[in-house]
């Protein structure tokens, strides 16, 4: 099935909207200071998110931004856009399949795979990508549920 765009933020899909194929995309990019904050907040101080010449002798051109803040945007699509607000996340899997450093724009997609009426839960494959080159960064697959109604 071709990409069929989800709604724009703010209108909740209900199960029975759900289709495979439906998309939704957000770019975005992190800063030194996304960097500090989320290594508070973990709290992860590994020296290669915080230590410019430590992130080279590992090979890496610069510090790395956190897997677990890449990941991060997939939150926003989920819960906002596709499958939306009606739904909770059930399952995550994800695996960093390449480095991301500060600055960069990185394209962030979730496409519908499954759909389970029965269940109530949708299947949703997620890539993040350089936005430049296409290069993937990132994949995995979310499982999310929508709530019976009472």
């Amino acid at each position: 099935m071709g990409d069929a765009s989800a709604p724009a933020p703010g209108a909740p899909l209900t199960l029975d909207q759900m289709v495979p194929g439906m998309v939704a995309e957000l770019r975005r990019s992190f800063s030194l200071h996304d960097l500090q904050a989320f290594g508070a907040l973990a709290p992860d101080h590994a020296p290669v998110h915080r230590d410019a010449a430590f992130a080279r002798k590992q090979g890496y051109r610069d510090v790395l931004v956190f897997g677990f803040l890449v990941a991060a945007p997939f939150s926003g699509i989920l819960g906002d856009r596709l499958p939306g607000p009606l739904t909770v996340l059930h399952t995550l899997r994800f695996g960093m399949v390449g480095p991301v450093y500060v600055g960069e724009e990185i394209s962030y997609r979730v496409e519908v795979k499954q759909v389970s009426r029965a269940t109530g839960a949708v299947i949703i494959d997620l890539i993040a990508s350089r936005a430049d080159s296409g290069e993937v960064v990132l994949r995995g697959q979310a499982q999310c549920g929508f709530r019976a109604k009472t």
